[in-house]
Order: structure tokens, then C-alpha cells, then sequence
């Protein structure tokens, strides 16, 4: 192995999440194996903080490629630049984030330079110059091991949330070297039309970092109406049981379970929910479980951090009111500041 490289997505001068486990994989894959590690960064005018920010995590050596033509994120010239640096410096590997825009680039330049592809990737393990690779199958239940038949570049997308993100502070000697794309940009078929800020209790379970989510103790639709409040509050999104669902107390999309999806958020609040296997076996590797259950021997109990014994609908305001009276002082705080 001699060069591993990372792309890195940034939103407001900082590295977005996926692309920090890209980037800590990237570096920890190097030690091991002692390549030099690379981050890719892609845009227009990109601010030195921004760069800075990208070294916390480890790279040898940061590339940049600033085009006033990258200024806005476009698939056709975006796949294009990334071609010509991947041909040009030629890397073992190029690990990507799990996010929309590692979907969209991964197949494109996989079929542009004819290398293989392995997506939501668990464990990687390089062996005589191939990464050998963990991927996940009907998860939770089975996991598959992809292995190229070829050597040559390989393109690995990571699970989400999988992969720590860890700051470790520059390399010892990390450079940041301008690189130059194609003279001549496509904008494509696939245009931006316009960029939307996601409200945070509208994300997809999968991606959302604090997920509020309800069963049957929720007793009906209007309990939900409480968990939409906490959720906007803590910045979370609402998820379900499949016997909340089946009640047609949420859409299907949010239901969280072995039927539904496998979530692993920072924070994941329990409300009303027992704590059946189907339900667990999608929301145990969650950092920090609350759960808020009147049966003090529900079954939840026994994977939260955290356990309150109670009806949600005497804690949930309780908990709502905490929180807003808490973000009111530190954003009051903020402002004196």
C-alpha cells in the first residue's frame, strides 16, 4: 500500500460527519500500514480554516482543487475532477462517507476507471496490496466479505456511523498542495436547481444524530404530537415501532426494527416502548439509549444508559420544558457573548 485517499464534504467551514470517519479510517489504515494518507478536497474559494480543519484528522497530505467552476456541487464536473486526480496520482484506495453525494460520485468514477467498488463497508483489511472488505447483508443478521478480483485502485464507501471520527491533530508534517482538473467542464444531465437546509426532525432516521422515537405507550396519534415537540427541541428526528406504525400512528418510513431500519444515532429516546427483540435488534448500537417506560422490568431497561420509570405523558413535558428553558439561556448567554 502506498497512497490512501479520503474525499472530504464540508458545509460552513467544517468537515461534515461522514467524510470525519472517512478521514479517521484513511489515517488509522495508514499507520497500519505506514502509506502516506491523503484528503481530497473539492470547491471554490475554501477558507484556510476550512484546510485546518481537514488536517485535525490526520491526513499526510491534503489536495486541493479550487475552481470557481466547483463553487456549487455538480455531478458531471465533480466525477470529472476526481477521474483526473485518481488517474493521475493513482492511490490504492479511495474511501468515501456514507452521504448523497458519495452515492452519487462512487459508481460514476467505479465505472469511469473500471476499478471494483464496495459500498457500506464495516471493516476493512488490507492483504497483499487488496482490501479485503466487511460489508453488511440483511443486516443485523449476516454480514458478507468482498474481496476484488483485481489489484489496482479500489473505491470503499463506508457505513454510516460506523467508523469512529476521531480528531488526532495533523501529521507531523502535512502538506496542503493545489491541484489543477480538466480544462474543459461539463455541466451534464444532473444540474443543482436549488440547495434546501434539512430541518432536522424531517431527516431520514437513517442519517439523524438524535432520534425520538414511540411505541405503544404513546396510546394513540395525538401522543405523537409530544414526541414531534422533543424533537424539534433536541434538534432529533421521530421514529416508530412496528405497532405504532400498524396504528397508523407514523408512516412506515419511520419505523425503526429487523421490518423496518437499523438506526445508529448519538442519542435514542425510548418512549413508551417495551423493548421487544424485533424492535432492539434495529436500535441497539445507538451511543446512548433513554428509555421512559411505566413497567420498571420492560425489557428496554436492560440495554438503556439511562432509564426513567413513568408515564411519557407526565415526563415528556417535563422534559420539553427542561430543554427549552435550557436553549433559551444558552442562546441568551450567547448573544451577552
Amino acid at each position: 500500500m502506498k497512497d490512501i485517499w479520503a474525499y472530504v464534504e464540508m458545509a460552513d467551514e467544517k468537515v461534515l460527519r461522514p467524510s470525519q470517519e472517512a478521514l479517521s479510517e484513511a489515517a488509522r489504515q495508514g499507520r497500519q500500514l505506514r502509506a502516506r494518507t491523503t484528503a481530497l478536497v473539492l470547491g471554490h474559494e475554501i477558507p484556510k480554516e476550512a484546510l485546518e480543519a481537514v488536517g485535525r484528522y490526520g491526513p499526510d497530505r491534503v489536495l486541493v482543487l479550487d475552481d470557481e467552476r466547483l463553487s456549487e456541487y455538480g455531478t458531471e464536473p465533480y466525477a470529472a475532477c476526481i477521474e483526473t486526480l485518481l488517474h493521475e496520482h493513482k492511490p490504492d484506495a479511495l474511501l468515501m462517507g456514507s452521504s448523497v453525494v458519495s452515492r452519487d460520485l462512487a459508481p460514476r468514477l467505479s465505472v469511469r476507471l473500471k476499478s471494483s467498488l464496495v459500498t457500506e463497508a464495516t471493516f476493512l483489511n488490507p492483504q497483499g496490496g487488496k482490501w479485503i472488505v466487511t460489508r453488511s447483508a440483511y443486516r443485523p443478521h449476516a454480514s458478507m466479505i468482498v474481496a476484488p478480483r483485481d489489484e489496482g485502485l479500489q473505491i470503499i464507501t463506508l457505513a454510516s456511523k460506523v467508523m469512529d471520527a476521531e480528531e488526532i491533530g495533523p501529521a507531523e508534517e502535512v502538506s496542503v498542495e493545489a491541484v489543477g482538473g480538466p480544462q474543459e467542464l461539463r455541466s451534464g444531465h444532473v444540474r443543482m436547481e436549488e440547495r434546501i437546509r434539512e430541518i432536522p426532525s424531517q431527516l431520514d432516521i437513517t442519517d439523524a444524530e438524535v432520534i425520538v422515537a414511540g411505541g405503544k405507550g404513546m396510546q394513540n396519534e395525538e401522543g405523537f404530537a409530544l414526541l414531534d415537540e422533543l424533537a424539534e427541541v433536541v434538534g432529533g428526528t421521530v421514529g416508530a415501532t412496528r405497532m405504532a406504525v400498524d396504528m397508523k400512528w407514523r408512516s412506515r418510513e419511520s419505523m425503526v426494527g429487523v421490518t423496518g431500519k437499523v438506526v445508529t444515532p448519538e442519542v435514542y429516546i425510548a418512549c413508551g416502548i417495551s423493548g421487544a427483540i424485533q424492535h432492539v435488534m434495529g436500535m441497539r448500537s445507538s451511543q446512548t439509549i433513554l428509555a421512559i417506560n411505566t413497567d420498571p422490568n420492560a425489557p428496554i431497561f436492560r440495554i438503556s444508559t439511562l432509564g426513567i420509570v413513568g408515564d411519557v405523558r407526565d415526563v415528556l413535558p417535563v422534559m420539553i420544558g427542561s430543554f427549552r428553558e435550557t436553549k433559551a439561556k444558552a442562546e441568551a448567554e450567547g448573544g451577552r457573548a
